[in-house]
């Protein structure tokens, strides 16, 4: 399917297309609330289906030199000329373990799953997602096409794009504007990138938390329906 996905047209792969299209209508849109908040709904969708997200909607290096070079001209990162831009509030503050903020749903089933088998497994995954490499627990828990999962997979995003738009917005916390290489931890990418400010660190732990509760009851609804597989096996084999 994924194969059929990716097939050349033109003899550019549909990827290309799609990239295109999307550059082309949210490229100078991607400051205000609405356009980031459909873009992130966007990137979710793409890679919950396994499409590369981050090919499509890489577009926000114009946004990220303007408020590097204002911050550094001012000596603080409040002086971003755009502090709610896409790139800003998505790396920082709704990718934390990856898309989805995966770094979430280990922790709620390291806290409350049961299943020692899903326990080990996100306790091996947890490494990495710490460092913002989710493909382990996308392919091995898994979350890719898994329905229970789409809907927390898609809010988390979203919900915490929106809790932290108005502190950047209003100036109540420094923009997270200098660049932080791949590989940092999602919890400390805000921290660092807003020039070690402390409540920029917290806003993503606030942020961190929020996702934890989203993703709660959906994790309590899968430990019930592998308790019911369980009790069933159990009560075949005993007849």
């Amino acid at each position: 399917m994924l194969k059929i996905l990716n097939f050349e047209i033109d003899s550019n792969g549909i990827n290309t297309h799609l990239h295109s299209i999307i550059q082309t209508a949210l490229t100078d849109n991607h400051y205000s609330l609405i356009p980031v908040l459909l873009i992130l709904f966007l990137r979710s969708i793409s890679k919950f289906m396994g499409i590369n997200a981050d090919f499509l909607f890489s577009f926000s290096t114009r946004a990220q030199l303007v408020n590097l070079n204002r911050a550094l001209k001012f000596a603080h990162p409040v002086a971003a000329v755009h502090p709610t831009a896409y790139s800003t509030l998505y790396s920082c503050f709704a990718h934390l373990g990856g898309d989805g903020m995966l770094l979430a749903l280990i922790i709620v089933v390291l806290i409350i799953g049961k299943n020692q088998h899903l326990k080990r497994l996100l306790t091996w995954s947890f490494i990495p997602t710490f460092f913002n490499f989710s493909e382990p627990v996308m392919v091995g828990f898994p979350i890719m096409y898994m329905p229970i999962y789409l809907i927390p997979f898609i809010m988390s995003p979203l919900v915490t794009t929106v809790i932290a738009y108005p502190f950047l917005k209003y100036n109540i916390v420094p923009a997270p504007v200098y660049p932080v290489p791949n590989g940092t931890p999602g919890l400390l990418k805000a921290f660092i990138a807003a020039g070690g400010n402390i409540p920029t660190l917290l806003l993503a732990l606030l942020c961190l938390v929020v996702s934890c509760f989203i993703y709660l009851p959906f994790v309590k609804a899968e430990m019930r329906l592998i308790n019911l597989e369980h009790a069933k096996i159990r009560s075949s084999f005993k007849r």
